[in-house]
């Protein structure tokens, strides 16, 4: 399933609102990884999910960024870590008030490959359960992932760019991957993507997102609240 939308009040329901503010993140940290889930509710049914995938497209006010902060947990027990952030600048004071529409063949594009994937028939195990199909690196992407991810590791050391971020950029080469193969089954959409390995233009330019990510990611956590002493650095300063 996906939850899309133009506000980040979710995360108020995340965060306890319909449970005496006791968080409960498990489901949503599960759903990221495809790890299997249980849920008991009481006199209902258990609810068994063997492998649960969840998408969020969050549209959030930077405002709200301050005000989770305050949900330790959420970053304790690896929310954030699982979130990939944007923070474009407002372009409030600068809008010239002319609005172009999206084209209609992009529109269609988008629509033809979104429909394509959507369609694509997964094969049945003999408990006729759907069996995902694996999408494989070519040599030179792999390298090139693995050259990327050798990068990431020497930030997270003392005094590396992502000394405090660890919990989000331990997880960037992996996330690096994920764009890979979206961009992947997007280019390869009339055909089967799972017999095509990605090639090494499609993960340089997942590792391109991913490093753009990155940006907003350390800016994203310094608007949260990174540490108490980079906080009162920037008091002092």
């Amino acid at each position: 399933i996906a939850i899309l939308s133009a506000e980040g009040g979710i995360f108020e329901n995340i965060g306890g609102r319909y449970s005496g503010s006791v968080p409960n993140l498990d489901i949503f940290l599960q759903a990221h990884s495809g790890d299997s889930a249980r849920v008991d509710r009481g006199s209902r049914e258990a609810v068994y999910m063997a492998s649960p995938a969840l998408t969020m497209g969050l549209s959030a006010q930077p405002g709200i960024l301050n005000s989770l902060a305050r949900h330790k947990g959420f970053r304790h027990l690896g929310l954030w870590a699982r979130f990939l952030f944007a923070l474009p600048p407002s372009p409030l004071g600068y809008r010239s008030l002319q609005a172009v529409p999206l084209a209609p063949s992009i529109r269609e594009d988008f629509r033809y490959v979104v429909h394509k994937l959507l369609n694509i028939v997964t094969p049945k195990d003999e408990f006729d359960r759907s069996q995902p199909y694996v999408i494989f690196l070519s040599p030179q992407a792999h390298q090139l992932w693995k050259s990327f991810s050798l990068g990431v590791e020497a930030e997270l050391a003392d005094d590396g760019e992502f000394e405090h971020i660890r919990d989000w950029a331990g997880k960037l080469p992996g996330q690096a991957t994920r764009i890979a193969g979206i961009l992947h089954c997007t280019e390869h959409a009339d055909g089967a993507p799972w017999k095509v390995p990605v090639s090494e233009p499609t993960m340089q330019s997942a590792l391109n997102i991913a490093a753009t990510l990155s940006r907003h990611a350390l800016a994203v956590f310094h608007l949260m609240g990174t540490s108490q002493e980079l906080h009162t650095a920037q008091k002092i300063w």
